[in-house]
């Protein structure tokens, strides 16, 4: 338990770190000087969503294997949605904003399950 809670807060520190340069990085290129404070925490939100999905998937065992990662990633989804619903209650939302946060969900979502998945396939191979 104690190996699987570690695993996740340092999942959690490297996709927020990640998601937080290459948001910051795309903000400054686009002449953006300062993000915001709830910007920030939603960011985190969404990747402490990422991370307990992740590990949703690691416990899911359907007969039907494409349901371990569907499944999840579904639930995930709808969350992240419900996020930026409740967002939209206490600002105004970029009017993408729903496109945005789907798109930069799922494009990391499968780049992740890809390397999960692909790493490990490679090497089986290999050996």
């Amino acid at each position: 338990m104690r190996h699987t809670l570690f695993q996740s807060l340092m999942m959690f520190c490297c996709i927020f770190a990640a998601a937080t340069i290459a948001s910051s990085s795309y903000q400054l290129l686009s002449g953006i000087e300062s993000d915001t404070n709830i910007h920030i925490l939603l960011r985190g939100m969404i990747a402490l969503v990422g991370v307990t999905v992740w590990q949703l998937i690691l416990k899911c065992n359907f007969k039907f294997k494409p349901l371990n990662i569907i499944v999840p990633y579904a639930i995930s989804l709808i969350l992240v949605f419900c996020i930026v619903f409740v967002t939209g209650l206490f600002e105004e939302l970029h009017k993408d904003a729903y496109r945005d946060i789907f798109l930069n969900f799922t494009v990391v979502f499968v780049v992740i399950t890809a390397v999960v998945h692909i790493v490990p396939a490679i090497k089986n191979k290999k050996h």
